[in-house]
């Protein structure tokens, strides 16, 4: 049985013991001369392909045992089989970007564990050289692929923002993230995902450098978000509704708190209360949606002075104190008489 077949098999039945015979039938291979049907291969080209294509597989089989038993070694032993195998693949081949994305996948996967930085310095350096061997196929199936890669490289740059908090990861990541979003067509079940992506780092460089033209680019975002067919219709629509209008009125608050303008304070109060209507009538969405609405009821009232807000904010308070345990009765009383003092 093949090295791959066996990890078919592992992948189809979780039984340890294929993973395991598939890397000994592999390390075994490679130690032999490659050959064909018709003997042993002299073509050194051909000789290339074929031990690229017999490592990577090796390195897939590292990968998926350390999947299985979370043993370091087969992290580093993946990483080794994977390099190898771009090494021995020829620069015009076909499966280069795609030997290299499973080289970033592993360093990624590394840097995730023990925080290494050269590893994913080394991720972002490969994802990026196999964006360039990219082709840009006319055919939906290779815009989804392309857009994939780039968002991808996207939500590596901002690992690395979390690690080292460099705005300029942050900016690139953006421009990834957008250039996904550009590929990506608007029935496509990744919109949603790529949009959120998006939106999570234009609020992130917001609080960097406190430009208002990010928490605009969000607004529109979380906007358009609102009438995509994975919002609207089917199985996690309403959560999904919910999330986006949830995140709006999160964006409101922010760009009214750097502008003070009162149209963003009413509108996160409009879309808080479209939020709330859409929350289940007990549990914690609810509890932190009816928080939100009432922390921008409060904010237009210190800023209109409209008695009916404060009144609105004291119906939420009760609302929202049958929800509560007594201890958190007893806090949330006291952070409301210190709003509205303030």
């Amino acid at each position: 049985m093949t090295g791959s077949r066996l990890i078919t098999q592992f992948q189809e039945s979780g039984r340890i013991k294929d993973v395991h015979d598939a890397i000994t039938y592999l390390v075994d291979a490679l130690a032999l001369p490659p050959s064909g049907p018709e003997g042993p291969i002299e073509d050194e080209d051909e000789m290339m392909v074929i031990l690229a294509a017999t490592v990577s597989i090796l390195g897939d089989a590292y990968k998926l045992r350390f999947e299985a038993l979370d043993r370091n070694e087969d992290l580093d032993e993946a990483i080794d089989s994977c390099a190898k195998a771009l090494t021995f693949c020829p620069t015009d081949d076909p499966r280069r970007s795609s030997f290299m994305e499973d080289l970033a996948q592993v360093f990624q996967i590394r840097f995730e564990r023990k925080g290494q930085l050269e590893d994913i310095d080394e991720a972002i350096d490969l994802l990026r050289e196999a964006l360039t061997l990219s082709t840009m196929g006319d055919d939906e199936e290779a815009l989804r692929s392309l857009a994939s890669s780039l968002n991808w490289l996207g939500d590596v740059l901002i690992l690395r923002f979390g690690a080292l908090s460099e705005l300029v990861d942050l900016d690139e990541a953006i421009t990834n993230y957008a250039k996904a979003l550009a590929f990506c067509t608007s029935d496509d079940p990744k919109r949603l995902s790529f949009l959120h992506d998006l939106v999570q780092a234009h609020v992130s460089r917001f609080r960097k450098a406190g430009k208002t033209r990010d928490i605009d680019e969000v607004i529109g975002l979380l906007r358009e978000a609102l009438v995509l067919p994975s919002t609207r219709h089917g199985h996690g629509a309403i959560n999904s509704r919910l999330s986006a209008l949830d995140q709006l009125g999160d964006a409101f608050m922010l760009r009214f708190h750097q502008l003070s303008l009162i149209e963003d304070v009413d509108s996160a109060v409009e879309t808080y209360t479209n939020a709330l209507a859409l929350c289940p009538e007990t549990g914690p969405l609810r509890l932190a949606v009816l928080d939100n609405l009432l922390g921008a009821l409060l904010a237009r009232f210190r800023k209109a002075d409209r008695i009916e807000d404060i009144d609105k904010a004291i119906d939420l308070q009760r609302q929202g104190l049958t929800l509560m345990s007594d201890e958190e009765e007893d806090t949330e009383l006291e952070a409301l008489a210190s709003h509205v003092c303030s």
